[in-house]
């Protein structure tokens, strides 16, 4: 599925619709740093009473990123997020059930096994046997 990261101990369909999950470490780093520097900005800005509209915001981010000398999205891209999101939830639908499957067979083969060394135990314990 290509996730990086996720919460907890194993992957959740909740994980797979979160882009951030799909990043490496580099990446993720980046993204923190560009974001941070992002939020001081507005800090700075709502302290000293600046009013903005939220276009007005959109146009400082891509000023902001271009600054950076990051890639600014220019249009709505190719893939609408409705459709990413049913891809990434049907994709992890698959992958869970053959995860499940696997944990199923995995439980099987550990049931059988403890029942032949119980088995083996219950036949070393049975009065008559010969040693």
């Amino acid at each position: 599925m290509g996730l990086t990261s996720w919460r907890g101990g194993c992957v959740r369909q909740g994980d797979v619709t979160v882009a951030k999950n799909y990043l490496q470490q580099p990446e993720v780093d980046a993204l923190n740093r560009i974001v941070v520097m992002y939020l001081d900005y507005a800090e700075s800005m709502a302290e000293r009473r600046k009013v903005m509209t939220m276009h007005q915001w959109a146009e400082k981010l891509d000023a902001f990123l271009d600054f950076n000398e990051r890639d600014v999205l220019r249009n709505a891209g190719t893939v609408s997020a409705q459709v990413a999101e049913r891809l990434a939830v049907e994709r992890y639908a698959e992958f869970n059930s053959k995860r499940r499957e696997a944990a199923r067979v995995a439980a099987d083969a550990h049931d059988a096994h403890a029942l032949e060394q119980l088995a083996r135990q219950l036949e070393d314990k049975s009065p008559g046997r010969k040693k």
